[in-house]
């Protein structure tokens, strides 16, 4: 989760901490490399990137080099890197693809889900 206390943010943006647990490294992630991507260009094409780099196929070599020295492994990096945009996507690119589609119609329109609640229970 990269909503970690605000008084650490500031000193592991300026790289005066380390990342102690697996929260910082979230945030880092979602500081460093989430949120300048979405700010820069926020469209679809972007979330598709950040997908491709942070779930698909992580950039290992970027991660290695903005974290040197943090206490993690590559997998549980590469798996912060995933939830991360997880959280990304729950809270900006969903919100994106409801804006567009109220502007160019919604593609779901009509789609029903009448066994919701049997999808939720995987029957």
């Amino acid at each position: 989760m990269p909503q970690i206390k605000r008084s650490v943010r500031p000193l592991l943006d300026a790289g005066t901490m380390v990342p102690k647990d697996k929260g910082d490294l979230c945030y880092l992630i979602t500081s460093k490399i989430i949120i300048p991507a979405w700010r820069a260009a926020p469209r679809w094409t972007t979330i598709s990137t950040l997908r491709m780099d942070l779930v698909q196929k992580p950039d290992l070599v970027r991660f290695k080099s903005l974290f040197r020295g943090v206490p993690f492994t590559e997998e549980e990096i590469i798996n912060q890197a995933a939830l991360a945009f997880m959280e990304f996507y729950r809270r900006c690119g969903a919100r994106y693809e409801d804006m567009k589609a109220k502007q160019n119609g919604d593609v779901y329109a009509g789609v029903e889900f009448s066994n919701s609640a049997q999808l939720i229970k995987g029957e």
